[in-house]
This record gives C-alpha cells, structure tokens and sequence, in this order.
C-alpha cells in the first residue's frame, strides 16, 4: 500500500507542475529502468506492475481516483543488460553502441564492425577481414608461390622444383628420403569410413603443412641401426627388416644419427635410465620443433599426409571391405597384416609403395610418431596449422603413450587404414613397432 501511495504522490506533483522528476531505481522484479530527469517524462512510466494495483476500491483511502491498469513492464533479459534506455526523445529506438552489443540487432546482411549507429555487429572467422560490414578473405602472398590463403595462388613453380614456404626450390633429401611438398589435407576418416575403430581420434578436420619434408621410403632397418647404435641384428628376420624399439630408443636413435652427419640433435633427453634393446627410457623429453633440421620422427599429420600422397580412401589403394584376418585384395597387395604374415615381420620393400614411393606405409610394423597422447583428455586436433602434441614424458604416467600410425604384421585390417591414429606405452619395446625417419627441409 505504501509504495501506491508513493505512486499517487508521483503523480500528484506532475500534475501541480512540479519541476524535478523523482529517481526510481527500479522496480521489484528486477527490471532495470534508467534514471531520468527528463520533464516531458510520460507519467505511464512509473506505472507501478498490474501485482501492484489494489484489487477493489476498498483497499484505497480518500478521494485517490482508481488506478488504470496498464502494460506489465517486460521480464527482465540478461542479453540486453549492457544495452542502455535512451533518455532523450529526439533518440527514441536508437540504442547505445558498444562492444558487447547482441549483433542481431544489426541491419540485414551486416557480419562484422559497426553499423551507421555504432553497433558491433562482430568480428570475423580465421583472421579474415571485415569489408563494408561484409566477411571477406584478403588474398595474402608471403612470396612467389603457394596458397594466397583465399583459394587463390601466388605463383607456380617449374618442372623439377616445388614451393616451401614461398619460394621454388629443389629439394635436396638424402638417399633413401624422397621430398613431401607443404600442402593442405584432410585428416582423419569419413564417418561413411567401414571398419572405423575410434570416431573421436578420427574425427576429419582439414590441417594445413607449412614446411616440405624428406621422408624416408622405408622403414628403419636393422642394418641401418647397426650403422648408428651398434649391436647385433635379428637372426630371425636379418639386417633388411624393421628394427623394433620402443619411442624413447626411436629419439635416441634420431639424435645419435643427427649428431654423426653433423645435423641439429631434434630431442633433448633428460633423465635417461635403462639399456638400449630392454628398458631404455627418460624421464623428460624436449622436442626442438618442426624448423629442427636434424633427423626426427614425423608428426602424426605428416605422417597421414606422406601416407595418403593425395589419396581420401581407408588405404592408398582404396577402401576395406572385410574387417577378419584372412585373403584381401586391397591389403594382399600393399601391406603385411594377419591375414598375410604369418605372424611375423617382413623385410622391407616385399609390397607396393604408394604413389610417392613410400614402402610398407601400412602393415609390417607400426610407426611412431613425435605425439604424445594421453587417453585422458580430448582428441587434440584443433590447431589447424601443423598440429601436434609434446612429446610423451617417462616419468609421468599420465603422458605416458605416444601415436603409432600404419598399424603392423598381427593387426586386423581396420589398423591398417590411413586415418586412425593408435596409442602405446612409449617405453614399450614391441616387435611390431618401428621407425620411419623424416627431416624438415632447410627454409629457402
């Protein structure tokens, strides 16, 4: 009752011509009504909600003339908080700029910055830029080739020579390496993909490659490890199979060859215990980065698009139809796998390569990969440019594993596709897990 009686004597002093309008800070139900001093202030505005009109005349005194009902003030909305009331009438409809504006209240067809009443209408995706309040992509050249990162082209190379990071160059890769030009791709399977093991770690995403890389076409081979590390090969298989190790001896091995031809060591291992071939692991791993000139593993992205070599089906020679160990026409002809290999490794180079010459890609041994990758966070893949993960630490048991891609000789064919990424205890020394070794090439 107190607070209609306020009401009334509002009303009373616009009606004498009273020169100040009272303050109101709001009203019960949270609705936030500007201050105003405002004398053509309408009285309707300080109206009080229908729950606050008297129910019957009983319950007014003296000759107070009954109330009309009026609009019930709107509830309150937490979207439009930073937006202020106009207060001048010459402004009426317009609203307050500002950087948290909702951008739905800007005109028709307008994405991005400020419309002709100074709303922000938002910024736009990947960097783009906003154009007459229109998303557009600017085409950009870093050099005389490549991508204007718009779909266009800056440039193209002669025969013989590729584009890395601008420039046209010829690649220089050692023996036994062939050059994977910089390029973009999409990783991962189709959800269309039969034989899919693990959706999330499949998950298609496209990934842009900034630096060209030499990789090897083979495995690494026992010979090869003996001309670096020492020891005896496997009289089992012989000096031309795969070498198994487990990540930490595949690091250790890429340093070691790094350091005998003069290169940048990639891998700074800390904290190593163990014997080489048994248990050999460190407690800490630095990786150097993709611009390391040395020898290294790839990273799962290189890795995928070295593998697919312009490929979007399970295999390089097309998709998997029958998920058992036993005749395939794909597999047979490009990849050792159960249902080919008698249980065993192969030596190198016994299938077909794929179309950038690489051998074994899939099948015979799996292959490591610089990414650790705990299974107890999310699939990691959202940096779009070069992605990857640190390296697997020995003395952290929640980042104990790393990726393996190509799947190996006792695997069922859905390990053998392009897209799926496993995961294995890094200090595992498996017979099924090799190494195939890659080198960023040296900026132009």
């Amino acid at each position: 009752m107190s607070r209609i009686l306020v009401f009334f004597a509002v009303a009373s002093l616009f009606a004498c011509g009273g020169t100040t309008a009272p303050v109101v800070d709001g009203w019960s139900d949270g609705l936030d009504v500007p201050s105003s001093d405002s004398s053509d202030l309408d009285v309707q505005e300080l109206a009080p909600p229908l729950d606050l009109v008297p129910e019957s005349p009983g319950e007014t005194q003296g000759d107070t003339p009954e109330v009309q009902p009026v609009d019930t003030p709107p509830s309150h909305d937490d979207s439009l908080t930073d937006v202020d009331t106009p207060t001048d009438s010459s402004d009426e409809g317009v609203l307050d700029s500002g950087p948290d504006t909702p951008q739905f209240y800007c005109p028709e067809g307008h994405q991005c910055g400020l419309d002709e009443q100074g709303f922000n209408c938002g910024v736009c995706p990947n960097g783009w830029p906003c154009v007459e309040n229109r998303c557009g992509c600017k085409p950009i050249c870093t050099g005389k080739c490549g991508g204007d990162l718009c779909g266009g082209s800056c440039g193209t190379c002669d025969s013989g020579t590729f584009c890395d990071r601008g420039a046209c160059v010829a690649p220089s890769c050692p023996e036994g390496f062939v050059a994977v030009q910089a390029g973009t791709f999409m990783m991962g399977s189709p959800l269309s993909e039969k034989l899919m093991i693990n959706s999330a770690l499949e998950r298609q995403r496209t990934v842009s490659l900034t630096r060209a890389f030499c990789v090897a076409t083979t495995e690494l081979t026992q010979q090869q490890w003996l001309e670096t590390m020492g020891g005896e090969a496997s009289a089992s298989c012989g000096q031309d199979c795969p070498m198994p190790m487990n990540w930490f001896e595949a690091a250790k091995y890429c340093n070691e060859r790094s350091k005998k031809e003069g290169l940048a060591e990639c891998f700074l291992l800390q904290g190593c215990t163990g014997t080489i071939g048994k248990d050999f692991a460190c407690s800490t791993v630095t990786f150097a980065g993709l611009d390391c000139l040395g020898y290294r593993m790839p990273i799962s992205a290189e890795w995928e698009f070295a593998a697919r070599a312009g490929t979007t089906t399970a295999t390089y020679k097309g998709d998997l139809q029958n998920p058992f160990c036993g005749p395939d026409d794909v597999l047979d002809q490009i990849a050792w796998f159960c249902g080919n290999s008698n249980d065993a490794t192969h030596p190198v180079r016994g299938k077909a390569p794929n179309l950038l010459g690489l051998y074994d890609v899939l099948g015979n041994v799996g292959e490591w990969c610089i990414d650790g990758l705990p299974l107890t966070v999310p699939p990691y893949w959202d940096n779009l440019e070069d992605p990857f993960r640190s390296p697997p630490q020995g003395n952290s048991p929640g980042n104990s594993s790393a990726v393996t891609r190509g799947g190996s000789w006792w695997e069922e064919p859905a390990y053998m596709r392009a897209g799926y990424p496993a995961t294995r205890n890094a200090k595992d020394a498996r017979a099924d897990t090799g190494l195939r070794l890659v080198r960023t090439l040296k900026a132009p």
